[in-house]
This record gives structure tokens, C-alpha cells and sequence, in this order.
């Protein structure tokens, strides 16, 4: 079994209603694998009761095939939150990766991903494409990663209120950046840049920017802090074009 990755605590993350609109692809990329098959599921529970009444479950898995220079992975997700009794939260993520390198430091990616987000007015977003992953890796334990490719999106937006039902089918350029350093022994920086514009309308564009730090306590144990900053320029109607998410976890490799 290759190394796992257990998300335990201190999870102070505030919901986004945009959080699956742009995946976050490197937070899936575990760093080098065993060849062969492995596997990780998780369950992750959340409560309060007195002043404030809060219920949040999260459970995610996730599977990998390694194969010499063919690597395939699958990711899934389920969230569902609570107030005071009355759902706030009801969204489910799945996504399909297949990565052939192809020459030393460059790969092509393929991807198939389903989505849903019950208070975001997304009832399913589907999305199928690929394209070029270019690696600078440098001696100094920093690493450049360059992404360029594009994808086919179908959107199907539920009614809410006086808020009409929508369909939206779009052909988006899928761009991004990643720079990872080492800054020490005990502490890593990683940010990471995605611009993802529609084909037909330069003006409808999807951003999402994350810096995270990562500090190691233990052998096998670190502490991440990470700011998210995801944009999306036309969003549905009744939904905010900017959200902030930062979170502090506790991750244990074993």
C-alpha cells in the first residue's frame, strides 16, 4: 500500500458554493506511488450543540493504478451539513485522471469529473477533457508544474424562487500554474493558479488561487494552513462571483 494521507482535525473551513466549480487537481497528486494498485477512504465528522446546533459529515475515497510511465486515479467526495436541523450543505464530487508521461518531465492528461452542489443551484455539472502537464523540477527542492489544455462543460441549473431552471453547455481553456518549495527541513510552500475562460466569451472566466504552508511537527505528521480564492465571473443568478476559503488540518501520512 503506498502512502495514505488522513485528514484528522482542526478543519476550520467555511462552505464555498463554488469550492468543485475549478478542481484542485494538485491536492490530489500525492507525490510519488507504489506501482500497482492502491486505495484510501475517509470519514470525517463534525458537530456543536448549546448556543450554536451544527451537524457536518464529509466521507471521500479515493483510488490509483500505477504502471511504469501510466498513472490513473479516481477521487470521490460527499459533504452534508446541518443548522439548527435544517440542511445548509448537500454536494457530491467525482473525478477520473489519466496521466501518460510521455518524455522525461512532460505527460498527457486526460479527465472525466460529476458534480453537484444542492445550495449553489447545481444540480449537475458534467466535464470531459485533457491536455499538456510541462514539469521544471530544479535541484534547490523546488518544482514548477504548467498546465495547458481544455474541456467540454455541461451545466444544469435547478430552479430557485423566481430563478428559472438552466442549461449551459461551454467549451473552456483550462490553464494553471504550481510552484512548490522547500523552504526548510520542516516547512514547504505551495501555490498553485487556475484561469479557465469560455471559447465564445473571453469575459466568462473561472479563477481559483490557492497559497498553502505546510509545516512538519512529527515524523509523519504536519500542520497545513491554506487561503483559497475561487472567482467565477458569470456565475448563476443568486450566486456570489468571490469566495475566500482558509482552513488550518492536521495530516498524518502513514
Amino acid at each position: 500500500m503506498s502512502r495514505g494521507l488522513l485528514i484528522l482535525g482542526v478543519f476550520l473551513q467555511f462552505a464555498s458554493p463554488m469550492a468543485w466549480a475549478i478542481v484542485n487537481v494538485e491536492n490530489m497528486r500525492i507525490g510519488p506511488v507504489a506501482q500497482g494498485f492502491s486505495s484510501r477512504f475517509s470519514l470525517q465528522g463534525r458537530g456543536q450543540s448549546g448556543n450554536t446546533d451544527k451537524l457536518s459529515l464529509d466521507l471521500g475515497g479515493r483510488m490509483q493504478w500505477q504502471q511504469t510511465s501510466l498513472y490513473r486515479f479516481l477521487v470521490a467526495d460527499f459533504s452534508y451539513g446541518e443548522s439548527r436541523e435544517v440542511k445548509d450543505t448537500s454536494k457530491a464530487f467525482i473525478h477520473g485522471r489519466w496521466v501518460k508521461t510521455y518524455r522525461t518531465h512532460r505527460a498527457w492528461e486526460a479527465f472525466l469529473q460529476g458534480s453537484r452542489d444542492e445550495f449553489a443551484r447545481l444540480r449537475f455539472r458534467g466535464v470531459a477533457g485533457g491536455g499538456l502537464r510541462f514539469s521544471f523540477p530544479d535541484p534547490d527542492k523546488r518544482e514548477l508544474h504548467l498546465g495547458l489544455g481544455g474541456f467540454y462543460e455541461h451545466e444544469t441549473i435547478k430552479d430557485s424562487g423566481d430563478l428559472q431552471n438552466e442549461n449551459d453547455q461551454t467549451f473552456r481553456v483550462n490553464t494553471y500554474v504550481v510552484y512548490k518549495e522547500q523552504l526548510n527541513r520542516q516547512t514547504a510552500l505551495n501555490f498553485l493558479q487556475y484561469y479557465q475562460p469560455n471559447v465564445a466569451a473571453i469575459d466568462d472566466f473561472r479563477l481559483l488561487s490557492q497559497a498553502a504552508l505546510v509545516v512538519k511537527a512529527a515524523e509523519k505528521i504536519s500542520i497545513k494552513l491554506a487561503l483559497d480564492l475561487t472567482h467565477d465571473n458569470k456565475p448563476p443568478q443568486g450566486v456570489r462571483k468571490t469566495d475566500l476559503t482558509y482552513s488550518t488540518a492536521i495530516v498524518v501520512d502513514f
